[in-house]
């Protein structure tokens, strides 16, 4: 039996959701990133983030740099919701990333993880809006839960 694929370009796809995505390994990032660069039409992409005490953080840290020259040629990607935030380095360098090459986008929706992030959250949000963006129209929010 043939093992199924997943298509060079999923030109159907408009929402997608991502559900335990661990930003601190390369293949979690890596995958991500395959689907938001295949996917031509997709307008809104839900990343809730996942935080594994296994993950090599030296590696995905080295992936992150080599990502600076990379373009996400996703063109009508108009919103990010990001879930279970804490902070972490990776999760900030992928917001950092996704903020510096999403033309289009118009929000960005971070929700902090309420059990972890406790009184880091302005920490969070202070670090993201300094990240230079692509859309000169990009809103920033920030879900505070206190």
């Amino acid at each position: 039996m043939a093992a199924v694929g997943i298509p060079a370009s999923l030109s159907h796809l408009k929402y997608l959701k991502l559900s335990e995505i661990c930003f601190g390994l390369t293949m979690d990032v890596k995958f991500a990133l395959f689907l938001i660069r295949n996917s031509p039409n997709l307008q809104k992409i839900t990343i809730e983030a996942f935080v594994s005490t296994e993950a090599v953080k030296g590696s995905v840290l080295g992936f992150y740099d080599t990502l600076s020259n990379t373009k996400v040629s996703c063109f009508r990607l108009r919103e990010v919701v990001m879930r279970c935030m804490t902070g972490t380095l990776p999760e900030l360098m992928f917001v950092k990333f996704l903020l510096a090459t999403l033309p289009m986008l118009e929000k960005m929706l971070i929700e902090p993880n309420p059990a972890k992030v406790n009184d880091r959250g302005l920490e969070i949000l202070k670090e993201v809006i300094r990240f230079r963006r692509a859309s000169s129209c990009a809103e920033i929010m920030f879900k505070d839960f206190y």
